[in-house]
């Protein structure tokens, strides 16, 4: 008890009201967060700031994932199973006029 499990400022801003912790096998602590902006253009490359950052690949399939998503939302009604973001995608991709 007391110990502190994580210190430091978050990347960016969460949701608090949404956070769920959860102790598992006695042992172990999960922590959800629900990020208050989930989009590629607010890829975080750590949890908190100036603590271990994800390496330059996984930060780009981050970023390729998330924009992806972005792009299944926008256009429900297209299929985009077998898809791969390639291109101008870094910080969520272009802004296409709607």
């Amino acid at each position: 008890m007391g110990k502190t499990v994580f210190e430091g400022d978050l990347f960016e801003p969460v949701h608090a009201d949404e956070a769920v912790w959860t102790l598992e096998d006695k042992r172990y602590i999960r922590i959800c967060l629900s990020k208050a902006h989930n989009t590629a253009a607010h890829c975080w490359p750590s949890l908190l700031v100036g603590q271990y950052k994800v390496d330059p690949m996984t930060f780009d399939a981050m970023q390729k994932k998330l924009t992806l998503q972005r792009f299944q939302f926008e256009n429900p009604g297209m299929d985009f199973s077998g898809a791969e973001m390639t291109g101008n995608y870094h910080g969520g991709g272009p802004e296409l006029p709607g």
